[in-house]
């Protein structure tokens, strides 16, 4: 399945966002706790897919947050308090997603970023 996400490209680049996506994916892997998967970040708010482990995967939810409750740490969301990276509860915007997919996912970045650099790498005779 392909997913195409817009993404606001005035602080991150398509680049960004993707290691932010690939790195968030393993450390969901190796640390089984919440993380935060931006998918749009503006000088006011954040678009965030938010991921709790349950089960052998994780619930993800989609949150919108305001600016002066995260902060940016290079390619990272970090809620300025950590109580507040609760699970809703709804599942009105609440899907589940399984350990190996996940791991499929970061793999699928990681080729196709590498992908992207060896169309860009220059070519010697």
């Amino acid at each position: 399945m392909e997913e195409t996400v817009f993404c606001n490209l005035a602080i991150w680049s398509s680049a960004d966002y993707a290691s932010h996506w690939r790195d968030g994916a393993l450390k969901c892997l190796a640390e089984r706790q919440p993380h935060l998967f931006c998918t749009d970040l503006t000088k006011r708010n954040a678009t965030v897919f938010a991921a709790f482990p349950e089960g052998d995967g994780y619930a993800f939810e989609q949150w919108v947050i305001q600016r002066r409750t995260f902060t940016v740490s290079g390619k990272e969301i970090i809620l300025n308090r950590g109580s507040d990276m609760v699970r809703s509860g709804g599942d009105a915007s609440c899907w589940w997603v399984d350990q190996a997919s996940i791991a499929d996912f970061a793999n699928a970045v990681r080729m196709s970023a590498m992908g992207r650099m060896q169309k860009l790498a220059p070519t010697h005779p």
